[in-house]
């Protein structure tokens, strides 16, 4: 699959080419297509319980990894200076 790369100058300095920036753009068709596959496979992890709930950097309707990431500074905070014991069975 190929696509078109534009370059999209970052500055007034058009001499230089690390000024520009690459942008590639696809065609709709396989745009249309990744996104049919991704909502298959995401169906069917979810179906067949393949992905833990805890991870949701991937899934669906996910507030993505920076929503994650505060969660889980918050979740540190709170416990910060607690002790805890780890069981092993």
């Amino acid at each position: 699959m190929a696509g078109v790369i534009f370059l999209i100058p970052k500055n007034w300095n058009t001499e230089n080419p690390k000024n520009y920036r690459l942008v590639t753009c696809l065609l709709k068709i396989y745009k249309l297509m990744i996104s049919i596959i991704s909502r298959r496979m995401q169906k069917y992890m979810d179906d067949e319980n393949l992905m833990p709930k805890e991870q949701k950097g991937c899934c669906s309707e996910s507030k993505g990894c920076k929503n994650q990431l505060l969660i889980l500074k918050e979740i540190i905070q709170e416990n910060a200076g607690k002790k805890f014991v780890y069981v092993m069975d």
